[in-house]
């Protein structure tokens, strides 16, 4: 908002009667009582929109110049609340884009040997966000579909991990939690310390 002074108003006339009607209006003063203007402007207050148009109508007399003036601003106002909306948006898709993740993986086969598939399914702040299944093979095993959507599942942990998420992925697959878990020592015993740099790498 801005308050109506004497300052003001001299950025937007040279003399008490250079004032225009488009002005007037800006003012929110009526027009037929345009020889109290002066007087009855001091201590409005007005939008800062209205404040910028009565700036720039300053010396434009013919009024068709002056309806262009107030149309190219509205323009311009709009394109500013179109960006405005923009940025709030992208601002508000970030913020759904953050905080804790949680990410279910599962695969299946029928018959075991036979055709199989994988999905994953992302929680973000306990609510689904994504959904994603295929990988379908002709002929895959409980265990390929199952790695497979793991796999995958590790690849979006990443991405969010990266982005300062904190990630947990939910797996059933006993193979995959043996291996990690439970069989990883042993193999770690039976290859020797020469190997336990690249088991860790698997790892």
């Amino acid at each position: 908002m801005q308050t109506v002074t004497e300052s003001f108003l001299s950025l937007g006339v040279k003399n008490l009667s250079d004032i225009s009607d488009n002005q007037l209006i800006l003012l929110d003063i009526d027009l037929d009582k345009k020889n109290l203007w002066f007087e009855l402007a001091l201590g409005k207050n007005i939008s800062d929109a209205r404040a910028e148009l009565f700036i720039l109508l300053k010396g434009i007399s013919a009024k068709t110049n002056q309806d262009k003036i107030i149309q190219n601003y509205k323009t311009l106002q709009k394109f500013r609340k179109s960006e405005s909306l923009s940025e709030k948006q992208e601002t508000q898709d970030k913020q759904d884009l953050s905080g804790d993740v949680i990410i279910y993986c599962d695969g299946g086969c029928s018959p075991n040997p036979g055709a199989s598939g994988s999905g994953v399914a992302v929680y973000r702040n306990n609510k689904v966000d994504e959904l994603w299944y295929g990988l379908f093979e002709a002929n895959g095993t409980n265990n390929t579909a199952e790695l497979n959507a793991l796999y995958h599942a590790l690849l979006i942990a990443e991405k969010e991990s990266e982005s300062g998420n904190k990630v947990e992925i939910k797996c059933d697959s006993m193979y995959s939690i043996n291996c990690i878990k439970t069989w990883d020592i042993g193999w770690e015993k039976m290859l020797g310390r020469k190997k336990v740099e690249r088991l860790k790498i698997l790892r």
